[in-house]
This record gives C-alpha cells, sequence and structure tokens, in this order.
C-alpha cells in the first residue's frame, strides 16, 4: 500500500510539473501573441500618425500656397490702385501751379537780365555824357609820396571836371557864358521848362 501510495504521489507530481509545463507553455504563448499583438497595433498607430501628418502638412502646405498668391494679388492692387478722384484733382491743380511758377520764373529771369542790360546802357551812357570814368571798388588809402605825379594827375582830374562842368552849364554847346541852362531845342525846351 505504501508503495502505492508512493507511486500515487509520484503520478501526482508528474501530472502536477505536465500541468505546470503546460500551463508555463500556454503562458509563453500568450505572451507571445500579447506581443505581436502589441507591436502589430503599434505599426498601425505609427501609420496611420505619419499618414494623417503627411495629410496634415500637405494640408498646410496648400494653404499657405493659397496665403501667399492672396498676398501677391492684394500686393499687385495695392501698387496698381487708382487715385481717389480729390488725389487727382489735387495733383492736376500742383501740377499745373508747378508749371504757372515754371512761367513766372523764367519771365523773372528774362526781366531781371533786360534790366541789368538796361541799367549798363544807361551807365555807360551817362559816362560818355559826362566825361566820368569811375573806378569802382578800388579805394587809394596810402597817399603818393610823388609830388609829380601827384599834381599831375589832380591837375587832369579837375581840368576834366571843370571842363566837365561848363560844358553842363552850358548846354554841351562849348559856351562857358551864364545863358540858359537849357538852350532852346534842348532839354529844356523837351521838357516844356523853357528859358530861365
Amino acid at each position: 500500500e505504501n508503495e502505492k501510495k508512493i507511486n500515487n504521489y509520484i503520478n501526482d507530481n508528474k501530472n502536477k510539473d505536465l500541468e505546470i509545463i503546460n500551463i508555463n507553455d500556454m503562458n509563453i504563448k500568450n505572451i507571445e501573441n500579447i506581443e505581436n499583438y502589441h507591436k502589430e497595433e503599434i505599426n498601425k498607430f505609427q501609420q496611420s500618425t505619419m499618414e494623417e501628418l503627411n495629410k496634415i502638412h500637405y494640408n498646410h502646405q496648400v494653404t499657405k500656397n493659397e496665403l501667399e498668391n492672396e498676398i501677391s494679388n492684394l500686393q499687385y492692387q495695392w501698387e496698381t490702385r487708382l487715385g481717389r478722384p480729390e488725389d487727382l484733382l489735387l495733383i492736376e491743380k500742383l501740377q499745373n501751379e508747378i508749371i504757372d511758377k515754371d512761367v513766372l520764373v523764367k519771365k523773372t529771369i528774362e526781366e531781371m537780365a533786360f534790366f541789368k542790360r538796361e541799367l549798363l546802357n544807361r551807365e555807360e551812357n551817362f559816362n560818355k555824357r559826362f566825361n566820368a570814368a569811375p573806378n569802382v571798388g578800388v579805394m587809394q588809402v596810402i597817399k603818393p609820396q610823388n609830388n609829380q605825379s601827384k599834381g599831375g594827375s589832380g591837375g587832369k582830374n579837375r581840368a576834366s571836371l571843370s571842363k566837365s562842368k561848363s560844358m553842363a552849364m552850358s548846354g554841351g554847346n562849348g559856351n562857358s557864358g551864364g545863358g540858359n541852362m537849357f538852350p532852346q531845342g534842348n532839354l529844356g525846351g523837351g521838357l516844356g521848362i523853357g528859358k530861365f
């Protein structure tokens, strides 16, 4: 009986060992199956995520291109925009004023040149009539040391000055007498002054 018990016990243990082995094998297979399933799910998730990211990136690029085209169109419209009516009128008015001012400046320059020539002619005629030879812009500061040059030049100047005065008093005809300052038919008669 003891032997039977022992044999039974041994058999039971063997059976239990077999069961344990079977359970371990089953657990290992289950773990492998779970790992495989997990890998498949991860791969699927990664693939779907990449596809979704690619789709988002594509949509973003399309939207970006559309916005850039819209910005370019708006920029072109802004650069080629038409002016407001009041701005166009103001521009035209200012352009006309510029033209008028240019004409006025040109006319003023021509008048200044004319007056300058007229003044030069009058000065030249005055100097010829009264025998004057002004030396404008020159001033003698130091007195000359040569008495002869001083007396000679002074005498000539005084002589020419007295001659011009006598000619002016006599009406320019060479008469040194008193007489009329403006002889008949000369400057006084032309002005209606008459005889003195």
